[in-house]
């Protein structure tokens, strides 16, 4: 049959629709999977994705990241529990905890990406971010603190009432950058 099906027309494809839509549109000519599949070699047919195929491509590549982001969050949150009941903040569970915040920071800043790329929404609460500012408060490190703020608000996270603290406890007034930055955030609420 061909490019034919039983009316004896002449089957033409619509390069608008995702491939599988344009299959059944060949098959109700009387076309066959087969024949869908030489002729699609032959003419060297390229369609649209469908929104599943886009779907199933941003999971493949979202899968492993994220997985490695969620079970270094639970490590965050851990620990975090364990140094704040303890109360030392300078110790070596301190310094295991900057940097799990850091390596989920740069695994959300990597989901980021790949979620912009596929027209996704990325979550805008980033445990990382607030824990490592609270960390940094807890050490004395406030201008590392307010740095993590204005990442976070990078983000879309409100970090400005910390920033703002951090600021104070700094012993400085806010940076040209960092007053647009709390005029914008503040002009949202």
């Amino acid at each position: 049959m061909g490019l034919f099906g039983k009316s004896k027309k002449r089957f033409i494809p619509d390069f608008t629709i995702p491939e599988h839509e344009n299959w059944l549109n060949y098959l109700n000519y009387g076309g066959t999977s087969q024949e869908w599949e030489r002729l699609k070699r032959t003419n060297k047919w390229i369609f649209p994705e469908s929104e599943t195929e886009r779907f199933e491509k941003y999971q493949k590549e979202v899968s492993a990241i994220s997985q490695a982001y969620f079970k270094r969050m639970n490590e965050i949150q851990k620990s975090w529990s364990a140094i704040s009941s303890g109360g030392d903040y300078t110790g070596e569970l301190a310094h295991k905890l900057e940097k799990i915040c850091l390596l989920n920071v740069a695994e959300y800043e990597k989901i980021s990406i790949i979620d912009k790329k596929y027209d996704q929404k990325t979550p805008t609460n980033i445990p990382a971010l607030k824990r490592l500012a609270m960390l940094y408060e807890k050490q004395g490190r406030f201008e590392e603190a307010i740095e993590i703020c204005k990442k976070a608000c990078s983000f879309g996270m409100d970090e400005c009432s910390r920033m703002t603290r951090m600021i104070k406890k700094a012993g400085r007034t806010p940076t040209l950058e960092e007053e647009k930055l709390l005029l914008q955030y503040s002009l949202r609420g």
